[in-house]
């Protein structure tokens, strides 16, 4: 079971995604091309979607959890949701999806800093933090080669 600290989400959110779309676009349009290919989106935009979407699912699996111990997250359909959340941004334009990834990002900060110490030490939230935060970022790490 992977493990996190608050100090390690928040430098995760406040450095290393606040630091992702400028990564990005300092690839080259060749390298940009190539890591969107291999992410299988398009485009930044739908790549960015998939991720919003799945922060905010986990914010709200990770408040239910606080809520109620016994609550079983949902079992995903990791295509259909990622398809979902593509089409649910589809008619935005780059800026609107940079905005919001950006609102999300700092939705996040807040988040984190205002959880219990005690979050942490549950094994489901932990984890949950762990796969959005960390899990997800090396997921989506800006290599051209990778």
């Amino acid at each position: 079971m992977a493990e996190i600290t608050r100090k390690q989400a928040l430098d995760v959110i406040r450095n290393d995604w606040a630091t992702y779309v400028e990564g990005f676009q300092s690839l080259s349009p060749a390298d940009r091309a190539k890591f969107l290919s291999r992410q299988g989106y398009d485009s930044l935009s739908a790549l960015l979607a998939h991720i919003l979407a799945w922060w905010e699912d986990g914010q709200r699996v990770i408040i239910s959890l606080q809520d109620d111990p016994g609550f079983a997250p949902p079992d995903y359909d990791m295509d259909a949701f990622n398809a979902q959340a593509v089409a649910r941004f589809q008619s935005w334009s780059e800026p609107s999806i940079l905005d919001a990834f950006e609102q999300e990002r700092a939705s996040w900060v807040s988040f984190i800093e205002n959880l219990p110490a005690s979050t942490f030490q549950n094994q489901h939230i932990a984890h949950r933090l762990y796969m959005e935060l960390v899990f997800h970022l090396e997921e989506h790490a800006l290599s051209p080669e990778k």
